[in-house]
Parts: structure tokens; C-alpha cells; sequence
């Protein structure tokens, strides 16, 4: 019974607050259980509901247990500013979302005050930001840190915590990240630190990459403000790697379900970002980091830059191929050794090319797209088959 009354307050907030004009909205694609995308008009997100325009400019809205994901579509084409005037709200509508709006205004002023301070210390965060060393003595680098449980996290390494078991990260959008080792798969200093793609490793064990080229492997202890504390598979003679010669380092972490964490957000930037919540009002996005360095309050982003929000509701999450254990079988690839190679968004194989990827106990929809690609060099894109 307190669960139905709930509903029904929920949804009259919604057609008081939101029934304006569907110009206030957001393009946006809801992607359903079975991956079918819907084009709609998003108005906001909370409580474990979305509220939406549909194609008919029809008020709806929609558990988001029954929904994978939210994609943002920032196409400036699809605005409605220019297709007339608007409705105007009645004084009671007014009324009434006023009253909504300033339930948020104590949250909205935390964030902007973390953000403010945010800028303050990273000078906007770009290619050439300054930053301060830490008391600790680390100087700030800039990075791209990729982890086991799908987070893509771009910004500033910028200090090293609990005996050099912790990074902490900074990232302009979200503000301070505290990221354990044992979440770690890679951390790269190169291309990837500058929005780039990278080649993400697919085995399980450590090794780091020097900026000249060499490989060593080994075991990865920890880190400090000097670089990364390592032992050598060759040697066992702990050694401490100098940050500025190490271009990657890759730890033996695999892919794993999520502990915390009800929705991924996915930014413009790159980043990838496990959130404890995250809700839309007035195309702007509040969520909070379960990695945010405590205390921290949430993060608002406008809807342009984010791109889209995965939704792990009642345990359900979505593992990319890349994040998937990948074994090799044994045909060659006209007769040479070719690597799969693997980034954030799609793996890539010569063919013919034999190949097993070990899904998680309890994977239900495996969805997959292949492409030649369009970019190979020379002839090679016409040897590609499938």
C-alpha cells in the first residue's frame, strides 16, 4: 500500500513540475533489457524512475529496473527552441515547481562549492595544468587509470595514500577519486593520458612499460612519490621504478562484478565512473562517486557532458568485450602471430583468427558488432573476413 501511495506522488510532482513543454527536455535514448533503443525527450531521473517526452510528446515514465542504459544524444539539431513558442506553465504550476526546485538548491550549492575548489587547485585540469606537489612530495602527472570493475578514470595522479596502497586521482568533472591498487588494471602516461585510445592488457600479470619501449615483468608492491615499487620476475630484487620513465603499468587485474555502485556514468571525457546515485533535473546530472574522497558532496554536470548512464539495478551490470577474460586459438593469421588488442570501446584481430571469450557466471545477453575497418592501412582492410 506505502509503495502504490509513493508511485502516485511521484508521478503527480511529474506532471506539475514537468508538463510545461517537452523544449525543457533532453534528447536522450532509453536502451531496454533487450538492448532496443527508444528515442525520447528526457526530463529528469530520480527515485528509481525515469520521466520522458515520447515521440508523441506524450508525459510517460518508466521503472529504471526495466532499462540497461540512458544515452544522452547531444545533437543540437534535435533542439525545439526554434520550432515556436511554448506553452507557459499556469501560477500554480509555477508554484509548484518552485517548491520542487528549492529542495535542490542545498545540494546544488555543495556541488558548486566542491567545483569552485576543484578549479582552484587544477587551473582547469587541461594538458598543461599546474599543480601543486602534495605534502607527501608526489608530484602531479597526468594520467589515464583503468580498473578492473569497468571505471575509466582521466585527469591528474596526483598523490599516493595508506603506504602506497592508494592513488589519488583528479579529475575536473567529478573532483578527488581515492583508487585502491587492487583496482587497478593499467595505468597509462601516454596517448591514453590524453583522451586517446589505448591497448589494454589482457593477461593477469603485472609489468611495466618504459617510455623507450622495454618491458619488465614482475610484480607491482605499490607506489610512492619516487615511482612504482616493483619486483622483478627475473631478479625478486625490489627495485623502485622512476615515474618519469614508466609510460604504462599494468597490473594482473581482471575483470570483476561491480561491490559498489548502482549505475556507471559515462563522461565526454573518456572517463567512466561508478556512482552510489545519480538522478537528471533541469538537464543537469547530480551523482556521487563510490570512490569520492570522503567528505565529499556530489557532482552536477550539465547533460553535454555526459554521454551516457548504465543502470546496475538489482545486480545486473554490463561487461564490455575488452573487460572480458580473451583467449587466442591456435591459427596464425596468414601464416604470422597476430595480438588481439583490446580498448574501451571494441577488440581488434586479424583474420582468420580462432578465438574464446570466458562470459561471467550468470551472463544472460551477449551482444556483439563486427566492422572492417575502414582505417588499415594500404590494401588490408580487403583481407579482412568474417
Amino acid at each position: 500500500m506505502h509503495r502504490f501511495t509513493f508511485h502516485l506522488c511521484v508521478l503527480a510532482a511529474a506532471l506539475t513540475a514537468w508538463t510545461s513543454t517537452a523544449r525543457a527536455a533532453t534528447s536522450a535514448e532509453l536502451v531496454d533489457l533487450q538492448m532496443r533503443s527508444q528515442p525520447v525527450r528526457l526530463v529528469g531521473v530520480a527515485d528509481g524512475y525515469v520521466s520522458f517526452f515520447d515521440e508523441a510528446r506524450n508525459l510517460r515514465q518508466r521503472s529504471l529496473d526495466r532499462l540497461l542504459a540512458i544515452r544522452m544524444v547531444n545533437d543540437p539539431s534535435t533542439d525545439d527552441s526554434a520550432s515556436g513558442a511554448e506553452a507557459k506553465p499556469t501560477p500554480a504550476d509555477s508554484t509548484r515547481r518552485q517548491e520542487q526546485l528549492q529542495r535542490h538548491i542545498a545540494d546544488f550549492e555543495a556541488v558548486l562549492a566542491e567545483l569552485e575548489r576543484t578549479a582552484a587547485a587544477n587551473a582547469d585540469a587541461g594538458p598543461d595544468a599546474d599543480l601543486d606537489a602534495s605534502p607527501s612530495g608526489f608530484h602531479p602527472m597526468r594520467a589515464a587509470a583503468y580498473l578492473g570493475d569497468g571505471q575509466i578514470l582521466r585527469g591528474h595522479l596526483v598523490d599516493v595514500i595508506n603506504d602506497g596502497q592508494t592513488l589519488v586521482w583528479l579529475n575536473a568533472k567529478v573532483g578527488r577519486l581515492n583508487v585502491p591498487i587492487d583496482a587497478i588494471r593499467l595505468l597509462d602516461f601516454g596517448a591514453s593520458a590524453e583522451g586517446e585510445g589505448v591497448v589494454l592488457p589482457l593477461g593477469d600479470s603485472d609489468g611495466v612499460v618504459f617510455r623507450n619501449g622495454d618491458r619488465l615483468d614482475g610484480f607491482v608492491q605499490g607506489f610512492d612519490a619516487a615511482g612504482v615499487n616493483f619486483t622483478p620476475a627475473s631478479s625478486n630484487q625490489p627495485m623502485t621504478l622512476p615515474w618519469a620513465e614508466c609510460q604504462r603499468v599494468e597490473l594482473g587485474t581482471g575483470w570483476k562484478l561491480p561491490e559498489h555502485g548502482d549505475y556507471l556514468l559515462r563522461l565526454a571525457d573518456g572517463s567512466r565512473v561508478l556512482c552510489a546515485s545519480a538522478s537528471f533535473m533541469q538537464e543537469q546530472w547530480l551523482f556521487t562517486p563510490v570512490l569520492a574522497a570522503a567528505p565529499s558532496p556530489a557532482c552536477e554536470l550539465p547533460a553535454k557532458e555526459v554521454e551516457q548512464l548504465d543502470i546496475y539495478a538489482g545486480g545486473r551490470v554490463m561487461a564490455e568485450l575488452w573487460q572480458l577474460p580473451l583467449e587466442r586459438g591456435a591459427s596464425q593469421a596468414f601464416g604470422l602471430t597476430t595480438p588481439v588488442q583490446a580498448d574501451a570501446a571494441s577488440l581488434r584481430m586479424q583474420a582468420p583468427l580462432r578465438w574464446s571469450l570466458s562470459l561471467p557466471a550468470g551472463a544472460r545477453l551477449l551482444w556483439m558488432r563486427g566492422e572492417v575497418d575502414a582505417n588499415a592501412a594500404g590494401d588490408a582492410a580487403k583481407w579482412i573476413d568474417f
